[in-house]
C-alpha cells in the first residue's frame, strides 16, 4: 500500500509526443496517434481507442495507464522499454514519448499541461 497526499493524485495521466518521436513514427502531429487504453470492464480487459486533443495531449485520466500506440495508417508504435510493446504509467502526471519510444517525465517543452484532466475512471484512496 502506498500512501500519498490527495493533491499528488490529481490531474490524471497525460501523454504527449516529442517532435523527434513523431518524425520517427511518420506523423505530422500527435493528433495522428491513437492510444489503445487497456481498461477492465465487466471482469474483462478491453482496449479503448483514445485520440489526443488539439494540443496533442492524450488525456487518459485515472492514476495509472497501460496502452499501446498506433501511428498513421494503424502502424503499431512500440515502447522500447517493454517486452510486450505496451507503454505503462504508474502515477498521474505529464509524460512525453521521446526518442525511439520511451516515456520521459514532463511535457515536451517542460511547461505545465494546458489540457484539463478528465475525471478518474475509478475510485482512489488517498490521504487528504
Amino acid at each position: 500500500q502506498v500512501l500519498a497526499k490527495d493533491s499528488l493524485l490529481q490531474g490524471g495521466v497525460k501523454i504527449y509526443a516529442s517532435k523527434d518521436y513523431l518524425a520517427r513514427a511518420g506523423a505530422k502531429s500527435a493528433t495522428e496517434l491513437v492510444a489503445q487504453l487497456e481498461v477492465w470492464k465487466d471482469g474483462k480487459m478491453e482496449s479503448v481507442p483514445t485520440k489526443s486533443d488539439k494540443d496533442g495531449c492524450l488525456a487518459l485520466g485515472g492514476i495509472d495507464a497501460t496502452f499501446t500506440l498506433q501511428g498513421p495508417g494503424g502502424k503499431a508504435l512500440e515502447c522500447v522499454s517493454s517486452k510486450d510493446s505496451s507503454f505503462r504509467v504508474y502515477f498521474p502526471g505529464d509524460y512525453t514519448i521521446s526518442g525511439i519510444g520511451y516515456l520521459a517525465n514532463g511535457t515536451p517543452d517542460g511547461s505545465v499541461s494546458k489540457s484539463p484532466a478528465p475525471s478518474p475512471g475509478r475510485a482512489i484512496a488517498a490521504i487528504p
